[in-house]
């Protein structure tokens, strides 16, 4: 997931939460048809409910915590904001023994931060 803000001619797709158009009958990224209505978010929300959900476990995380856990042991950070992907190529790229210490806990902050934005703009809590 892209993670990004929707434009205004943009909404998230109503199955993956994927950004795409609104014109768009089916979502380019999970092949899922659009024509079905609006989201399924149930807080009342304009996001779907598995990206809500995903938002939600995100931004729960205390930004502080994840900053030291970054700093410490980078794929850890990127492991407690769900972002598997990322924590497994930090870990098998060694890019923890680099740079990791310095750019992960302000990326995963960052991540944090995002998700309690997007949620606030959607009207959801967090």
């Amino acid at each position: 997931m892209s993670g990004s803000e929707p434009a205004a001619d943009e909404m998230y797709c109503n199955t993956c939460g994927e950004v795409i158009k609104k014109a768009a009958a089916v979502c380019p990224e999970c092949g899922v048809s659009q024509s079905g209505g609006s989201p399924s978010g149930g807080s009342g929300s304009d996001i779907p409910q598995s990206r809500e959900y995903e938002l939600q476990e995100v931004a729960r995380q205390s930004t502080g915590t994840i900053a030291l856990a970054g700093f410490i042991f980078p794929p850890a950070a990127y492991f407690m904001a769900n972002r598997m992907g990322l924590a497994a190529i930090c870990l098998f790229s060694a890019n923890f023994l680099f740079l990791g210490h310095l750019i992960t806990p302000f990326h995963a902050r960052g991540m944090v931060k995002s998700a309690r934005q997007q949620l606030e703009s959607a009207g959801s809590n967090w």
